[in-house]
C-alpha cells in the first residue's frame, strides 16, 4: 500500500483488507475492533473485511462491524465486507446491516467498488 501526502494528512491509496478467520464473537471482536481502529487512526480511509473464512458471527461481531462502519464514516472513509458465508450472511441480513455496510462477493469486487 502506498501512502499519499496531502495537507499534512496521510491517506492510503488502496483499501486496507483485513482477513477474518473462524469466529467473530465476544472473544475475538475486541481485538479485531482494536486492530481496525488503529488502521483508521493511522490514516486508512478505505477498509474491507474479507469474511470468506469467517464461520460464525455473534451479536458482538455485528456490533463491532457497525461500530467500525460508523467510525470510518465519521473519518470520511469507506467500510465494506466481502465473502460472507451463508450462516454469517443470514445473521448479517437479519440484523439489517446490509443497508449500512456494503457487501461484496469477493475481495477483488470490493477493491474495485471501493476505489
Amino acid at each position: 500500500m502506498q501512502p499519499i501526502r496531502a495537507n499534512d494528512d496521510w491517506a492510503m491509496l488502496e483499501p486496507e483488507v483485513m482477513e477474518l478467520d473462524g469466529r467473530l464473537d465476544n472473544g475475538t471482536a475486541p481485538d479485531i475492533e482494536e486492530d481496525a481502529r488503529l488502521c483508521i487512526q493511522s490514516g486508512a480511509r478505505n477498509m474491507v473485511f474479507d469474511c470468506r473464512r469467517l464461520t460464525y458471527m455473534s451479536g458482538a461481531g455485528l456490533r463491532t462491524l457497525l461500530s467500525l462502519a460508523r467510525e470510518m464514516k465519521m473519518a470520511g472513509g469507506k467500510f465494506s465486507i466481502c465473502g460472507l458465508q451463508p450462516q454469517v450472511k443470514e445473521m448479517f441480513e437479519a440484523a439489517g446491516l446490509g443497508a449500512v455496510i456494503p457487501v461484496y462477493g469477493n475481495p477483488g469486487e470490493a477493491r474495485a467498488r471501493a476505489a
